[in-house]
């Protein structure tokens, strides 16, 4: 008891001693600031809408805040406090397990001898049969059913378009269009 009062007697005795410096204020007057009356007109509507959102907080039993306290602290110092070296980006970015990787299972192809990866199918292959089949399909593609009609009943039922003038001249392209003149070829046994 007895030093815990002497303690706190020599604390006082030094903050006594310490000089207490006045506190400063500066009031700086601002030109923009509205005038008195429409200002006490703008602190009634601000009371009315604050008055208004306190009451909408207390009515609401089960709203959640809409930011937590501690979230809003956490996210504004979440920052990179200094530039990351050349190192280590590259060491992050060129890790050695991120780069290509050497391909051991290779074998030849049994059928064609070009080099593919072991238990997949050979790509050159894969390729020729693609080409074997898209030939054997536009030979067995049927022509379209044409009906054997005659002229008269086919412009009836088959109207077609009809070209204009103008559009007949245009599909010919040859009396309008210029075009650049090829240039001759150079025999190179000439030119020696």
């Amino acid at each position: 008891m007895s030093l815990s009062i002497t303690v706190l007697d020599s604390l006082a005795g030094a903050l006594t001693r310490l000089p207490r410096l006045p506190q400063i204020q500066v009031i700086i007057p601002n030109p923009f600031a509205p005038q008195a009356r429409p200002q006490q007109a703008a602190t009634e509507q601000q009371k009315t809408l604050r008055e208004k959102l306190q009451e909408y907080i207390n009515n609401a039993v089960d709203a959640a805040p809409l930011i937590p306290t501690g979230l809003l602290e956490g996210l504004l110092r979440a920052v990179p406090k200094k530039k990351v070296s050349h190192r280590r980006k590259r060491n992050r970015q060129l890790q050695g397990d991120k780069q290509l990787k050497l391909l051991n299972n290779l074998n030849r192809c049994p059928s064609c001898g070009h080099i593919k990866r072991s238990h997949t199918l050979c790509m050159h292959c894969v390729e020729q049969i693609k080409s074997i089949w898209r030939t054997e399909a536009k030979l067995s593609e049927k022509e379209p059913f044409k009906q054997e009609l005659d002229p008269v009943d086919q412009k009836l039922i088959y109207p077609g378009k009809r070209e204009s003038p103008y559009e007949k001249q245009m599909n010919n392209k040859k009396e309008w269009l210029e075009r650049r003149q090829r240039t001759f070829e150079l025999n190179r046994k000439e030119s020696k």
